[in-house]
């Protein structure tokens, strides 16, 4: 059974939790999203295009992160991983072929 965010003790629903309350953590800086969008509730009410919309559903479905190479450099330099979606399947073992 999932969890309420609100319930929940580590990921979204805890990082949403300090962006309200203004508090920085090791990926999110509160004030330059603000900087970026002061007023979060009206611009979440204004909806979004279908095309941005269709890629949100498809990383959340993925659960892989949305974003720029600059910010999955960003996010491997703070995480110490990979996080870029790689090919389905187990990876080839040398000298295998097609």
């Amino acid at each position: 059974m999932r969890m309420a965010s609100s319930n929940c003790r580590t990921g979204s629903g805890r990082r949403r939790g300090r962006i309200s309350k203004g508090r920085d953590d090791g990926v999110v800086k509160v004030a330059a999203l603000l900087d970026r969008m002061p007023n979060w509730r009206t611009f979440l009410a204004g909806g979004l295009d279908e095309a941005a919309m269709e890629a949100i559903r498809s990383h959340g479905r993925t659960g892989h992160p949305l974003g720029s190479a600059e910010f999955f450099d960003k996010l491997e330099a703070i995480l110490g991983r990979n996080v870029r979606p790689r090919k389905p399947g187990r990876p080839r073992k040398a000298g295998d072929t097609l």
